[in-house]
């Protein structure tokens, strides 16, 4: 079972990947805010389930969520979770946008862990800082 926090996390994933216009498509069944309830369960994707999947606009661009705590932010599962949803193409051959949400005090790892996959200046890559306050909160 997953905790409060990495639920919370998950709640800041939805409202970012909402904010820049993706429509939330699907979500892993144990990272579901109670108010998501209806969206369809992620797929497994190369062996994974990403905590969230969205597409935008008409020419359907595609995106990836994942929400980790400090804890679980530079592991080798998080490491191929993200190469895994960095290399899918969809059917017109482009790459996914990947969203990452962490704690603030986290930063540090999250981007060893980005740089880890050689992706310093992927613009298709957004972080999410979360302040550690707002997850305590939960």
């Amino acid at each position: 079972m997953l905790g409060e926090a990495h639920k919370a996390l998950v709640v800041w994933l939805y409202r970012r990947m909402a904010s820049d216009g993706f429509h939330l498509l699907a979500s892993d069944t144990q990272s579901r805010p109670c108010s998501s309830r209806d969206l369809r369960v992620s797929p497994l994707i190369g062996g994974i389930r990403p905590d969230a999947i969205a597409m935008k606009g008409a020419n359907a661009l595609l995106a990836f969520g994942e929400a980790k705590t400090s804890g679980d932010i530079s592991n080798q599962h998080t490491l191929k979770q993200l190469s895994r949803m960095l290399a899918f193409r969809d059917a017109h051959g482009r790459n996914a946008h990947v969203y990452l949400a962490f704690p603030r005090s986290a930063r540090p790892l999250a981007l060893r862990t980005i740089l880890k996959l050689g992706l310093r200046d992927a613009v298709r890559v957004r972080t999410i800082a979360i302040p550690d306050s707002l997850l305590r909160a939960a």
